[in-house]
C-alpha cells in the first residue's frame, strides 16, 4: 500500500486509487501533490475540493492555483474544504479575489487556519460581494 507523506508536517495519508494521481494526471498548478490531485478531480467534473484530511500547508502559490480553478466558469465547484491548511491573511487575499467573482461555491471551510483578524476582514469583504456563498467556517483562526 502506497503512503504519501507531507514532510513539512510529518503527516501521511494512504490514498485510495481514485485519489492517487499518476504522473500523467498531475497538474502544473502546484508542486503540492494533494492540491494538484484535488484540482484535477474538480476539472474532471467533481463538485467538492476537499483537502481537510491531508493536513497540508497551502502556500500563497497554492492558493493562486486554487483561485484559477474558482474563476473557471466551466467548473461546478460547490464545496471547498481547506480546514487545517495553514492559510494566513496573504493566502486569503489570493482566494478572496476569486471568491468575489465565483458564482458556484456555496460552502467554504477555512477553520483551524491562521487567518487572524486581517484574514477574517478579507473574508468579510467576500461575503459582501458574493451572494452564492452560504456557509463560511472561520472557527479556530485567532480572530478577535
Amino acid at each position: 500500500e502506497k503512503k504519501i507523506a507531507n514532510p513539512a508536517v510529518g503527516a501521511s495519508h494512504t490514498p485510495s486509487p481514485a485519489t492517487t494521481p499518476s504522473s500523467a494526471t498531475r497538474t502544473k498548478d502546484s508542486s503540492n501533490l494533494p492540491l494538484s490531485a484535488a484540482l484535477q478531480r474538480v476539472r474532471q467534473g467533481g463538485s467538492t475540493l476537499d483537502l481537510s484530511h491531508w493536513s497540508v500547508r497551502l502556500k500563497e502559490a497554492d492558493c493562486v492555483a486554487l483561485s484559477d480553478c474558482l474563476l473557471d466558469p466551466d467548473l461546478q465547484l460547490t464545496t471547498v474544504l481547506l480546514n487545517s491548511s495553514d492559510i494566513g491573511a496573504k493566502s486569503a487575499t489570493a482566494l478572496s479575489k476569486a471568491l468575489m467573482a465565483n458564482a458556484t461555491v456555496t460552502k467554504l471551510d477555512l477553520s483551524a487556519n491562521q487567518l487572524n483578524d486581517a484574514g477574517a476582514g478579507i473574508m468579510g469583504e467576500v461575503l459582501m460581494k458574493n451572494c452564492t456563498l452560504k456557509h463560511l467556517d472561520l472557527e479556530n483562526n485567532g480572530i478577535g
